[in-house]
């Protein structure tokens, strides 16, 4: 998995903790990307994905991850499905951002895991909202990362 953000962005979020090694901020970003992912149940980084699927007997099947960039092959009951290049041509087209279609009196014959779809997923850059939010708690992390234990800290007086 991908860091959401770099680490010239989280310590711009920092302020004036904006300092320290390069291997702690490392750190603190990667395992921040890796808990976002975990919150979202998905990793947003664009990569390849073979999922295998229960086929309910319908015409539409949601892909697990998204969005999707591209359909390489699918497959029920272990017979290939082709792509359908038309409206009257029979096979799976993908529609929206996530569900492949079957035309032509296919069907995702009911079964476990009978359906397989080989496909990528994902964003090939991380989406802005995403970067901005990994970088705002690898900052606070970062501000943080002393604190930890701490019931109370006394204040010098001037």
């Amino acid at each position: 998995m991908a860091d959401l953000c770099t680490i010239a962005l989280a310590r711009q979020h920092a302020d004036k903790a904006a300092g320290g090694a390069g291997y702690v901020w490392q750190a603190i970003v990667s395992g921040v990307s890796a808990w976002v992912c975990t919150a979202i149940n998905r990793d947003v980084t664009q990569q390849s994905y073979v999922a295998a699927l229960d086929g309910h007997g319908g015409f539409v099947q949601t892909l697990p991850q998204y969005p999707v960039a591209s359909v390489s092959s699918v497959a029920i009951d272990g017979q290939p499905i082709p792509q359908s290049v038309d409206p009257c041509t029979p096979g799976w087209v993908l529609t929206g951002v996530r569900s492949l279609a079957l035309r032509g009196g296919y069907r995702f014959a009911r079964g476990y895991a009978n359906v397989a779809v080989s496909y990528v997923a994902g964003y090939a850059t991380v989406p802005a909202d995403l970067a901005l939010v990994a970088a705002r708690l690898s900052a606070l992390t970062y501000v943080e990362r002393t604190r930890v234990g701490l019931t109370s800290q006394q204040i010098q007086q001037e």
